[in-house]
């Protein structure tokens, strides 16, 4: 909930030639904890033992070749919530979700395409005949078909009042003839009823389903006359079989909610039965008799399950919610059912608070644990596709590095005595890497939520209370800064030695330029606690928090300016790129772009419904977000809102010294061959302002000074040109 940003210096390929500005947004998230995905899944379908597909909420398509053992993303291109899916054959299957969306794919998934149907009711369900037909039902008693494969739709049913919950379509023995069915619920009584059409839809039959003990969620036919339903709403369901095409009913289980049926014929039925006898356990129930008769497998810790599905009697799958909260659990079966395995991995299983990339290799996770020593610190060194728990921490707040060897945490532990408790502060430091960790001496009873240094030696901390410290030994000893508030702080940034900035509550910005000695308030124009903040060099930052509010400026906060987010949803964390971009990330999964300095910011889609708390940035290709049990990475090169053209030839040792630089700056490299050398000066847009040198040097190094003192604070780029080789350094003029 409260981070602290750490800036590290990015490195920019060179761009050659311009900056072909192309925003293109909605790219794919890659989930690296949990994976395959954090997202609960909510429909299985498989064409056969092998090739299959789940949908889930947040647009989530994963598709299986191997029956199940592992999965690969399918971007959707929408953040709706996925309810059912259907393939007619292995290139062509459709899914439906939530207000009307319904996707078609004609290459087996490689890629969606959007279908109009003109409702926004929420779709729960879609069967088809062929790649022609198909039917999707929803809310409100709404049916709709279409003849064309989804170009066009026609509205079949509308009863108010009904929800769709489940479909059912078996092929009649007269060639391209079938009967569909649809069960659903009364939303104003406890009733179910079944809905046949044996005509393609032209004329329905709506009966009512009596037996069943709670509200309808799953039907399943097998032919003309044989189906089940299954009912449940808090461990008081049961399951009906008819035999007369849903005239009547007679029940053959109960003991659970049924949440899931399938069938492969007449005999061979399978189920899931979740919370049996109040319990948080999960029942697979299969059948060889039609439903006379029942096998169980009881799963523990498997979390709640949403569906299943057997393409044959050997092979099967569940899933569903999993066992952790905000995740996904998918389970595979070889042998009907007896064992099941699962490619669910989550490394990280608590709630993470901070996430830091040094580079796109090297970061860290600190996750936060309810009970005493709950906490975790997380470390990767492959850019995020393993994690290794580095270290036991009472509920860890924040993490910084400023290289790969030294960083802090901040955090807090309970402490308890007869008659009470307090909070007491804990801060650690490691100088090898996270190898080790060694406690700072802190009496202190604060619970410290972000941590910041500038070099090895100085740094600072806030926390609750107007709580601010500052070190000058590299965390051993901690000296008291009074603040002159006492509103709780949350964010925290420095850009050189002297400036730095907080944010907290009720609105609260300061500001020190004297290394944190003393603070003074800037006029920040809300009351809504300020969650995070994030600076570009003395004077280009952006502060977030609740409400949806971003707040930006221009001159190093003599001015706060809102910027248009264009939504409520609470935020908890901003990273700046440049002085042009940067991401915001925040409730119920929101992020957030920026490629004008924070004034307008266009929304992407949500990775989840789950809070992201924490948004690092390594470079211009790739960021990561951290929240809930969520590790989620976006590596599409569209950061700062541009594609990036680089020339990756062998790296030429180009360096400049001071940078940051006020006035003056020495721009030194070497060559190992005389060539034409070109030293050129752009900004952030691509356009050259300054050729510092231009001309034939021989084997030798070189060192050239360019005066900057005529151009405005902010980022630039100085490009060295060695024959057909050249780097590029960024510059940061004060």
């Amino acid at each position: 909930m409260f981070h602290l940003k750490m800036k590290v210096m990015k490195k920019i390929p060179w761009i050659v030639g311009i900056l072909f500005l192309v925003h293109t947004s909605f790219c794919q998230y890659e989930w690296q904890n949990p994976k395959p995905s954090g997202n609960p899944i909510w429909d299985i379908w498989f064409v056969d033992s092998a090739t299959g597909w789940v949908v889930g909420e947040c647009g989530t398509i994963l598709k299986s070749t191997d029956g199940g053992l592992s999965w690969t993303a399918q971007f959707s291109g929408i953040d709706s919530d996925l309810s059912a899916v259907v393939f007619c054959i292995p290139e062509i299957g459709f899914t439906v979700g939530e207000n009307g969306t319904v996707l078609k794919t004609q290459n087996g998934g490689e890629s969606w395409q959007q279908l109009n149907t003109g409702t926004g009711q929420n779709l729960t369900d879609v069967v088809c005949l062929d790649q022609d037909n198909l039917w999707i039902a929803g809310d409100q008693g709404v049916i709709f078909h279409s003849y064309n494969g989804g170009d066009s739709w026609s509205e079949q049913f509308n009863l108010p009042g009904i929800v769709w919950v489940a479909a059912t379509l078996v092929e009649t023995e007269i060639l391209g003839e079938c009967i569909i069915r649809i069960a659903g619920r009364i939303q104003s009584s406890s009733g179910n009823v079944l809905i046949t059409s044996v005509d393609r839809g032209g004329t329905w039959i709506l009966q009512s389903i009596v037996g069943t003990y709670s509200s309808v969620g799953c039907l399943a036919f097998a032919d003309e006359f044989t189906g089940w339903v299954g009912s449940g709403s808090g461990c008081d369901g049961n399951l009906l079989r008819t035999n007369d095409g849903g005239v009547t009913w007679t029940e053959v289980y109960n003991g659970g909610d049924v949440v899931s049926l399938h069938s492969l014929d007449s005999l061979h039925v399978f189920g899931l039965v979740q919370f049996e006898n109040m319990t948080s356990s999960v029942k697979i129930i299969t059948s060889n008799d039609s439903g006379l008769n029942w096998n169980t497998t009881i799963f523990i810790g498997a979390g709640i399950l949403n569906t299943l599905f057997f393409p044959d009697t050997t092979h099967g799958l569940v899933a569903g919610n999993g066992p952790y909260p905000g995740g996904s659990g998918i389970y595979y079966t070889d042998n009907g059912g007896l064992t099941w395995e699962t490619d669910f991995l989550s490394v990280i299983d608590r709630p993470i608070q901070d996430i830091l990339f040094l580079d796109n290799q090297v970061g860290w996770v600190a996750s936060n644990g309810n009970e005493i020593g709950g906490g975790r610190l997380y470390r990767t060194s492959d850019g995020g596709v393993t994690w290794q728990l580095a270290e036991y921490i009472h509920n860890p707040l924040s993490i910084h590095f400023t290289d790969v060897s030294h960083g802090w945490v901040t955090g807090w532990k309970g402490v308890y005595y007869f008659g009470g408790s307090y909070d007491s502060s804990i801060i650690r430091r490691t100088l090898d890497g996270g190898e080790t960790w060694i406690d700072s001496q802190l009496d202190l009873r604060r619970e410290l939520y972000g941590i910041f240094f500038i070099d090895q030696q100085t740094g600072w901390v806030i926390g609750n209370e107007g709580t601010i410290l500052k070190s000058m030994d590299g965390g051993v000893n901690w000296e008291t800064v009074p603040a002159g508030i006492a509103e709780d702080l949350f964010g925290l940034t420095f850009v050189n030695e002297n400036k730095g900035w907080i944010c907290g509550e009720n609105g609260v910005v300061m500001q020190s330029v004297d290394g944190g000695e003393n603070w003074t308030v800037q006029l920040s124009g809300t009351a809504v606690n300020l969650q995070a903040i994030d600076f570009i060099g003395e004077n280009h930052g952006c502060t977030v928090g609740r409400d949806g509010v971003i707040l930006y400026t221009t001159n190093g906060g003599a001015t706060w300016l809102t910027g248009n987010s264009g939504m409520t949803d609470d935020l908890f964390d901003v990273d700046l790129y440049d002085e042009m971009n940067g991401i915001a990330v925040g409730e119920n999964g929101c992020v957030l772009k920026t490629h004008d300095g924070g004034m307008t910011w266009t929304r992407e889609l949500r990775p989840s419904h789950g809070d992201l708390k924490a948004v690092t940035i390594s470079d211009p290709d790739n960021f990561w977000m951290g929240g809930l049990f969520h590790i989620i990475h976006q590596g599409d090169g569209q950061i700062t809102g541009w594609n990036e053209i680089t020339q990756s030839d062998k790296e030429l040792p180009l360096n400049c010294f001071p940078n940051p630089f006020s006035g003056t700056t020495k721009i030194s490299f070497s060559i190992d061959a005389p060539s034409m050398v070109n030293i050129s000066v752009y900004n952030m847009s691509g356009q050259q302002l300054a050729m510092p040198f231009s001309g034939y040097c021989h084997t030798s190094e070189y060192v050239f000074e360019f005066d900057g003192g005529n151009l405005p604070s902010g980022i630039y780029l100085c490009r060295l040109q060695v024959g057909d080789q050249s780097a590029v350094i960024r510059l940061i003029k004060l």
